[in-house]
């Protein structure tokens, strides 16, 4: 690949809607997480705490109306998904992001299944390569990739592994609307697109095991996306050898 091409593919990733969307969402997720530092301690007591979500969410709605207008005088005013989803994104982010933010736990703190869960990135973070955490006499039951990548982080960037369970719950309040936003657009129009992205997160998500969480959003339209690219394939293998003049049964 020679240096013009190489540059071109680089512009059209740093153009892409996913990475602009990723990227303005990441600004204000920053923005927020520093707000919430100059937040008093009472903000995070009852019932501070829930008339704050509350403005959140009314602030969120407002905005949103604000920025969606069927006949504006303004184009800045006018319908844009893409600026909706990267607006939800943030909102989704910052409310678990203030939720959570006075402790280094996740939902469900180290009980439960989340004992188990802390003591795999624990034993990963401290060997530094993947590998499976059963109990004993019990098949394995948990995928290891998500919770490898948060062990890889800890240990690199040196941070206590019961942590990374709660900054993983984040990055992925903040990254998985977007993802589903961008895989959904490609079967559907922009709208229903960002309709079910919008109530899939809202309604499925489950801070408690965000690696569920990206099976469970993203496999019908993987298998959508997959079974539509064979079904292409398959019409324009049979489109060829028909131009060929062969018979295709």
């Amino acid at each position: 690949m020679d240096k013009k091409n190489l540059k071109d593919k680089i512009l059209g990733i740093f153009k892409s809607d996913i990475f602009q969307e990723l990227t303005f969402s990441a600004i204000g997720c920053i923005l927020f997480t520093f707000l919430f530092f100059l937040f008093p301690d009472k903000a995070w007591d009852y019932p501070y705490r829930v008339a704050i979500c509350g403005i959140f969410v009314l602030i969120f709605l407002v905005i949103l109306l604000c920025l969606n207008q069927a006949n504006p005088k303004n184009d800045f005013f006018k319908i844009n998904y893409k600026r909706n989803i990267i607006l939800f994104s943030i909102f989704n982010y910052s409310t678990l992001c203030f939720l959570y933010f006075q402790t280094y736990l996740t939902t469900g703190g180290v009980y439960a299944d989340n004992f188990y869960r802390t003591a795999f990135v624990t034993k990963m973070a401290h060997s530094g390569y993947p590998h499976d955490f059963v109990y004993k006499d019990l098949s394995a039951f948990i995928g290891p990739l998500y919770w490898y990548c948060l062990a890889l982080i800890a240990k690199l960037f040196n941070i206590k592994p019961y942590r990374m369970l709660k900054l993983g719950m984040l990055f992925m309040a903040y990254v998985i609307p977007i993802i589903l936003f961008e895989v959904w657009k490609k079967i559907y129009q922009i709208r229903i697109a960002f309709i079910i992205s919008v109530l899939s997160t809202l309604i499925l998500i489950d801070p408690y095991s965000p690696d569920h969480l990206i099976s469970l959003l993203l496999i019908i339209s993987a298998y959508w996306t997959t079974n539509t690219a064979v079904v292409n394939t398959r019409d324009s293998v049979i489109s060829r050898e028909k131009s060929k003049g062969l018979r295709v049964d």
